[in-house]
């Protein structure tokens, strides 16, 4: 391998885009730099049509982090959130001096939502990921199911929603207390602009507007926004690639002894026995410039040292890491 490092903790992705996108970036998103985000509406517009919903069930937002601070800012008189999860659940209401509470999913071999009616009813405002963030799936039925089991509201963080499941963002047309976020950091690379949106309820979107920034999102991250949702066909194309990687690279792993725990992200999990054999891979990827998570790392609130977790890279850059793994014993 060579000396370059591989920085693999944040799961932003890796993959560059083509030219003829960042060309479309360059002549229709750059040359809004100078002019205030006038551009709002048009955005909001081509996403309530994608969702088959209103203008006024949309909210857009600087990345899904800000999502979760409005809305914890709104409605977290109590907030609850089950773990291993997103930090920022955490994070927002320790920022706000908000009481939260959680609850370990987590039963030695997969993420299963577990709780109690008498946990969930009075709730002000509950976090779900799904896909959860590391790992861990549910279904529509289970998030609706869930949903009428609070009289709070329910937050899903569908961020990484193009990898696997399905999503539940109109389902507040029946399920009112259900708010969705959704993230442009993932599906379509654009990590770096932080722009996202908030889809619910006009009620709920109104407390949300009422306390939103004028101007949270600027003229250039909405103008690739709309392009980016223009070339659909190219991420879905592009994420396919990222989770077939993903999935061979398990097989890699899973061949050589380690224990997978399959996530539903363009994150790759292992689970060591013990925390001593995980520092001892931490540190053998370290020493091969391979950059990885151990425990929380970067952006997960819940996890123990004994977890080894990174982004799966570039065709290229897992072909190294793959050089590097192969030489574990």
């Amino acid at each position: 391998m060579n000396h370059k490092t591989i920085n693999l903790k944040l799961a932003d992705i890796k993959d560059p885009l083509p030219e003829r996108i960042l060309n479309r970036f360059r002549k229709e998103a750059f040359e809004g730099v100078t002019f205030y985000p006038l551009n709002y509406d048009t955005l909001i517009s081509i996403l309530a049509k994608k969702h088959n919903i209103k203008n006024e069930n949309i909210v857009l937002i600087n990345g899904v982090d800000e999502g979760i601070e409005l809305i914890s800012r709104v409605f977290g008189k109590d907030i609850l959130f089950f773990t291993p999860s997103y930090y920022e659940f955490r994070d927002a209401p320790e920022r706000n001096d908000l009481k939260y509470e959680t609850i370990n999913c987590f039963d030695g071999k997969d993420y299963n939502l577990k709780y109690n009616d008498e946990d969930v009813k009075d709730r002000s405002l509950i976090f779900l990921c799904n896909p959860n963030n590391p790992f861990g799936l549910l279904s529509k039925e289970e998030i609706i199911k869930f949903a009428k089991k609070t009289k709070g509201i329910v937050a899903v963080d569908e961020t990484y929603i193009d990898f696997d499941g399905e999503t539940v963002a109109s389902e507040f047309k029946s399920t009112p207390n259900i708010l969705v976020l959704r993230s442009f950091s993932k599906g379509y690379s654009l990590a770096g602009l932080r722009i996202g949106y908030i889809v619910g309820d006009k009620l709920v979107v109104d407390n949300i507007n009422k306390i939103r920034l004028i101007c949270n999102v600027t003229s250039v991250s909405i103008a690739a926004a709309k392009i980016v949702l223009e070339e659909e066909k190219y991420f879905k194309e592009l994420v396919n690639k990222i989770k077939k990687r993903k999935d061979n690279f398990e097989d890699l792993l899973k061949n050589k002894g380690f224990n997978i725990i399959h996530t539903h992200t363009n994150n790759i999990m292992i689970k060591f026995d013990n925390k001593s054999d995980a520092d001892k891979f931490f540190n053998f990827l370290k020493e091969n410039n391979v950059i990885v998570n151990q425990g929380d790392g970067l952006s997960t609130y819940g996890l123990d040292d004994t977890f080894i977790r990174f982004a799966c890279g570039t065709e290229e850059q897992m072909k190294e890491v793959a050089k590097v793994v192969e030489k574990w014993k």
